[in-house]
């Protein structure tokens, strides 16, 4: 039973003096709180109903609930006495502040509830996430994928990405281990800062060390073009 809260029920199983079976007669509830005075339910005069095979419930108002310590008496003719005590449970602050003791999840607006999916995981609203324009580090957290659309022109602002074109720009290739697709943009710098040479009628581009081969390919050649001497950009 929960403290001070209407609504609830409250009953026993009634038999009768003379023989021990099935009391089914009618039966009045008296109810003392916290060792006070005892005193005859209110609703209904405290007449109880019986709900079948010798059970009687009561439905107690609010106040009728309000104690540590309640005995929920009942008499009837014929019958023994039964008294059933009850310890209601704290009201809702004294439940959160239990709730908060042992260090469990809670709202911090009234109302509010922590969703949890089918299979026990927490999930997110994210139309309901406060502050959602407020810089969060999420350190040591993988995102698995992102999905069509996720990211657009307005997703980033200007500081990110410039950010990401500062890391591709400035990036080390000697740092890059991994496997380079022939047709790539890092195969296609290499051609503008690594070694590259033309011998019997073949280019070859080096990798980072200026010795291994990145990509080569074969080099037509017309003796009657005017030789490139330089370039001066114009902008």
């Amino acid at each position: 039973m929960r403290k001070n809260v209407a609504g609830q029920s409250i009953g026993s199983q009634m038999t009768k003096v003379a023989d021990g079976t099935d009391f089914t007669g009618t039966v009045t509830v008296s109810i003392t709180i916290d060792s006070g005075v005892q005193a005859v339910g209110t609703v209904g005069a405290g007449v109880c109903t019986h709900e079948g095979l010798g059970y009687h419930s009561y439905l107690p108002d609010q106040a009728e609930t309000n104690g540590d310590h309640i005995a929920y008496t009942f008499t009837g003719t014929g019958a023994i006495t039964r008294t059933v005590q009850v310890y209601p449970s704290g009201a809702r602050a004294d439940m959160d502040d239990a709730l908060a003791d042992y260090g469990a999840l809670q709202p911090t607006v009234p109302g509010r509830k922590l969703e949890v999916t089918n299979a026990g995981s927490a999930a997110v609203d994210w139309a309901n996430v406060e502050n959602p324009n407020s810089v969060v580090v999420l350190g040591n957290t993988t995102i698995g994928s992102i999905g069509p659309n996720g990211i657009t022109s307005t997703s980033l602002d200007s500081t990110a990405t410039e950010a990401i074109a500062d890391g591709t720009l400035l990036r080390d290739w000697t740092a890059i281990v991994a496997s380079v697709p022939a047709r790539c943009l890092l195969n296609a710098a290499r051609f503008l800062r690594n070694k590259w040479s033309v011998a019997a009628g073949v280019l070859t581009v080096t990798k980072e060390d200026d010795a291994t081969t990145a990509w080569d390919g074969v080099v037509t050649g017309n003796p009657t073009a005017d030789p490139i001497t330089s370039v001066d950009p114009n902008t």
